[in-house]
């Protein structure tokens, strides 16, 4: 391998995006916020949350492009991740559920959501918010508090409610509704200001535990942070670049030794495949290197490959890695609220018996990809299986393929490859591929006979990616992929990459016939209705249906949201489900 000016490539879209995130007036790194809305605020162990995720670019800077990609972790008190999801954003908004472990213990827990923008200006940039998660067993949590009455939400509310219902009112058909009826819900959108972003849900009123801020209330930063952010805008430097043409992969890479960085060192990255496939990116002065990743590569198992370094030791970048230590509140607990806490356990044992609620996902639309190949049409392509059984790969160099030299010196095997051009075989050894993804090493190959290997393929001319040169490439793929089942090869480090959460939404229950409102099957579900997409339009009714559940109560309607100018608002609307007298 060597150093060539023949092709030059440039990762256009990184280094673009320098000139996107500072602001022309004022030359400032610019920033994103976050919202993250949930369905709920106290949850028992096993349910679904629900959540609503938007990013907001900087104020006054609106046509600047923010963020595609984000990220979600919920976090206990002993700053343990228990979820960590990637969320794919589509106009600035992602959506959808996820389980809250059966396992979680009672307890304060932390919601936090970010970009990698955002950690340029530290975690104190980041969304969080605090949530109750009790574990539908433990009937004793909250018991050794002081009773301590929280105010019902509806009263913490009020002043959000008469500020908001400038933008939006809520009018049920009625204010009570019977177990299984259909609940009828107009809203009406008014004044001047253009709603990006409206979530509705109506779900079983909460007396939340005094100390802990409601998925209704905006929490606002404190001066000091706010004064941090600035002051880390000011400094110009931007180390986490956004995510808008893909996902950007990154680490640093040190000597294993001394500890210290090395620069200038080639890193590559291929995932295994039926083709095989590469990508470079180098070293820079303080050891950093990164990848900008599209489609492709999601949920798949990234291979990284340094060739020919000793002592050189790969270290990753863990997107969901928090720092801080999350130092939760100290909750005050009522009697009304430990009898909601065990009426909703109760009610959590049943459903898990005679499940209601049902996930839909709003699968986005497919998109082809691109696929980086590292070559097209090949010098050479032999399938063993075509020719008399070899019994290891020696014997199938060595039978068929030609210009293919494999050599066994004191039980270390080398390869060469003929160079049509020359007339001779090259020096170096050509680039190895073992189910598409490159390898140092071939030591795995050799054992493998002519049924265990599906096809092989090869160069004896030189090959290029960016300024690398390789003498000639080998590529075989195997029947039962083998670089899965093997430890990292010399040089290699491998990762699963992320998963994004899928889109999801709730399926509303429906009892549109006599059949369905007799039905035996208990629905004590809690949460009614979940649209965190609601599309508007300003100065027009917007009809909501639902139906109610068994479970008796007061329930709340909630409709919250951002402007066009960035103005957040929340409107509550109570509505009761009662039996008929």
């Amino acid at each position: 391998m060597k150093k060539s000016i023949v092709i030059l490539v440039i990762l256009f879209s990184i280094v673009s995006s320098e000139n996107l995130v500072f602001s022309q007036s004022s030359g400032a790194l610019m920033n994103e916020s976050v919202l993250i809305q949930t369905d709920k605020d106290l949850y028992i162990s096993g349910e679904n949350l629900f959540f609503s995720f938007m990013t907001l670019g900087s104020v006054g800077n609106s046509q600047l492009p923010i963020s595609n990609f984000a990220y979600l972790v919920l976090r206990n008190n002993n700053n343990l991740n228990i979820v960590e999801a990637g969320l794919k954003l589509v106009n600035k908004k992602a959506y959808g559920t996820f389980i809250i472990p059966d396992t979680l213990s009672s307890g304060v827990y932390q919601l936090v959501g970010f970009t990698r923008m955002m950690r340029n200006f530290g975690e104190e940039a980041f969304f969080a918010k605090e949530l109750i998660v009790v574990n539908r067993f433990d009937r004793s949590f909250g018991t050794q508090q002081s009773l301590v009455y929280a105010s019902p939400l509806d009263e913490r509310l009020k002043s959000q409610v008469s500020t908001s219902s400038e933008i939006v009112t809520i009018t049920p058909s009625k204010s009570t509704f019977g177990p299984r009826e259909k609940i009828k819900i107009n809203l009406r959108f008014s004044g001047n200001e253009l709603c990006e972003y409206v979530s509705v849900s109506a779900s079983v009123r909460e007396q939340v535990p005094g100390g802990i801020t409601s998925s209704l209330e905006f929490p606002s930063p404190s001066n000091e942070i706010v004064n941090k952010i600035a002051e880390k805008s000011r400094e110009n430097k931007c180390v986490f670049f956004p995510e808008i043409n893909g996902v950007i992969v990154s680490g640093i890479v040190k000597d294993s030794k001394t500890g210290n960085p090395l620069p200038g060192v080639d890193i590559f990255l291929s995932v295994p495949d039926t083709f095989s496939n590469l990508l470079h990116s180098e070293s820079n002065s303080k050891g950093e290197f990164q990848f900008l990743l599209n489609d492709y590569y999601e949920n798949k198992t990234l291979y990284f490959t340094i060739r020919n370094i000793e002592n050189a030791a790969l270290i990753l970048d863990d997107k969901f890695s928090l720092s801080s230590v999350f130092s939760p509140s100290e909750p005050f607990f009522s009697k009304d609220l430990r009898d909601f806490i065990v009426k909703s356990q109760s009610i959590s044992t049943v459903q898990k018996a005679f499940p209601s609620q049902e996930i839909i996902d709003h699968k986005a639309e497919a998109k082809t990809a691109f696929r980086n190949e590292f070559y097209g049409l090949t010098d050479f392509t032999v399938r063993p299986v075509d020719y008399l059984s070899l019994v290891n790969f020696a014997e199938i160099s060595k039978e068929i393929l030609p210009g293919v030299r494999l050599r066994n010196k004191e039980n270390f095997y080398t390869v060469n490859i003929f160079d049509r051009n020359s007339s001779k075989y090259y020096e170096e050894s050509p680039a190895f591929f073992i189910d598409g993804v490159l390898v140092n090493k071939i030591d795995n190959l050799l054992p493998l006979n002519s049924e265990q290997i599906t096809k092989i393929e090869y160069f004896t001319t030189e090959r290029y990616i960016g300024q690398i040169s390789f003498p000639g490439v080998l590529s075989v793929f195997t029947r039962d992929k083998i670089i899965a089942q093997t430890n990292n090869y010399p040089g290699q480090t491998r990762v699963q990459n992320i998963s994004y959460l899928q889109r999801s939404g709730l399926n509303s229950i429906s009892f549109d016939s006599g059949e369905k409102i007799s039905s035996p099957k208990p629905d004590f579900r809690q949460t009614l209705y979940w649209n965190p997409e609601l599309k508007i339009t300003l100065g027009t009714n917007h009809s909501l249906e639902f139906y109610a559940s068994d479970n008796i109560g007061t329930y709340e309607v909630v409709v919250s949201g951002i402007t066009s100018q960035g103005i957040r608002f929340s409107t509550t609307q109570l509505i009761n489900i009662n039996l008929p007298k």
